[in-house]
């Protein structure tokens, strides 16, 4: 039979606010810091052929082909489980092996 992890947990509870006051850590912690959100584009990516335990994908585009995001860049063997793989971000592919594919950011091409 299972009984309550702590008895008195529900009169230990104190707004984060509180702690944050009564630790002194205001100058860590403002009280309205806003949420700047940034977006990430990154210049150049990698992605490997392998995406989970199944089977690599095999490369369908070679080294200085442009490729759009979303474009097909690797396909299954066929009768194997695995996964397709698609191009994160436009660009030109700048390195094709067993393992990967690098794309650098630029102007792609389908």
């Amino acid at each position: 039979q299972l009984g309550q992890a702590d008895p008195m947990a529900e009169h230990r509870l104190i707004p984060s606010a509180r702690l944050v006051s009564r630790l002194n850590l205001q100058p860590w912690y403002p009280p309205d810091a806003p949420l700047q959100p940034e977006v990430y584009q990154p210049q150049q990516v990698t992605i490997p052929l392998r995406q989970h335990i199944g089977a690599p994908s095999v490369p369908v585009v070679k080294e200085g082909d442009g490729v759009t995001t979303g474009q097909l860049i690797a396909e299954l063997p066929a009768g194997a489980l695995g996964a397709p793989v698609h191009a994160s971000i436009t660009g030109i592919v700048t390195q094709v092996s067993s393992q990967a594919i690098t794309i650098r950011k630029g102007s792609g091409s389908a």
